[in-house]
Formats: C-alpha cells, structure tokens, sequence
C-alpha cells in the first residue's frame, strides 16, 4: 500500500525561544548575526474579513525597522498574503509597523542582494538587507522608492547614502546567511 506522509516542521529552541520551524530559529540566528534586535511573536491580531475572524500571529517584530516579519515556506498561500496586506494596509497594531517582510529560505549569496517580498500599505513591493559602510549596520531597505525602513543618522552626513553607503557588503552579509544557514540545532544543540 501507499504510505500516508505529512510533512510538519520541527519545533526548535534558540536563545530560550521555542520557535515553530527550525527556518524560524535560522532567521533569528540571521538577526543576530547582523546585531538585528528582534522580538518573536510579540503580539498577536484579530481580523474581521467580510464576517469572517482570523487569528494572525506575525513571527517576528524587528523595532528598529518598525516591520513585522512573516517566516514561510517556498509557497506563499493567499490567506497568508491576504493577512500580511491586511496588516500593512491598518497600521495597526505592536507600534503600527505598516510593513510586512516575507521571508522564505535562508538564501545563498549570488552576485546581488537577495531580495524579499514586503506588504507595505496594502500593495506588494521588494526589500533587501544591506550593510552601511559608514556606520557598519545593517538597514532593510525598500527597493520600491529606496527608502530605509530606519532611521540611520548617517543620511545626514552623505547626499546620496543609498548609492554610496548601503551598497551590498557581501562578506559581512555573506557570513550572516551562511551562519543562519548552518546554525545546527538537531540532539539538543540549541543555536
């Protein structure tokens, strides 16, 4: 006979969370690598769609970008893409963030950023993390009008920091996917 498979994720403890999937613990491995404050599953919302209520519990609040973060497998439903617009679109919410990063695997680096889909007042845009080269943070920029999701006082001292100073740095960014890529968890190894 045939076997009956489901496929679920494996929950994973880092840093004393205990994350849903172990692609959730790697982003956070991720955050960290890139000295990202981040907060995990802060708050969570109700939402009314035509009668109809839905519970949404974004993954990961990041304050300093003041954007929620969804982690999701490689395909992305339309109820999940329906509650990260809905969210965006509101402003509601743990300090009204009105954006929605997505992110899926862990990429490997190519020559260019890795770019991410972002809901972002109720439209779709794209997204990059990238490393400025005066103050050596790393900033989540939007790539729809380059704006960064941060306030980075190193605008005030360049007339054009998105060309000079946020350029991809691929070794510091490199080694942030690579350790979030090869954080091990399995046999109670724990981040």
């Amino acid at each position: 006979g045939r076997w009956e498979m489901s496929i679920k994720a494996i929950k994973t403890e880092y840093k004393g969370y205990k994350f849903r999937s172990r692609l959730e613990a790697r982003w956070a491995v991720f955050f960290d690598a890139t000295n990202i404050e981040w907060d995990y599953e802060p708050e969570g919302f109700k939402i009314e769609n035509r009668g109809e209520i839905i519970h949404y519990l974004p993954d990961f609040w990041l304050p300093e970008f003041h954007t929620y973060v969804e982690v999701k497998g490689p395909v992305l439903t339309e109820a999940e893409k329906n509650k990260a617009l809905f969210l965006s679109d509101t402003g509601e919410g743990y300090e009204a963030g009105g954006q929605v990063l997505i992110l899926q695997k862990i990429p490997e680096i190519s020559e260019a950023s890795p770019v991410f889909k972002m809901a972002f007042g109720g439209g779709w845009t794209q997204a990059i993390f990238a490393k400025c080269y005066v103050c050596k943070g790393v900033h989540l920029i939007r790539e729809d009008t380059g704006d960064l999701s941060c306030i980075c006082e190193c605008l005030e001292r360049s007339d054009n920091p998105i060309d000079i100073s946020y350029e991809h740095c691929e070794t510091d960014m490199e080694f942030a996917y690579k350790k979030a890529r090869q954080a091990q968890f399995e046999f109670g190894v724990k981040g």
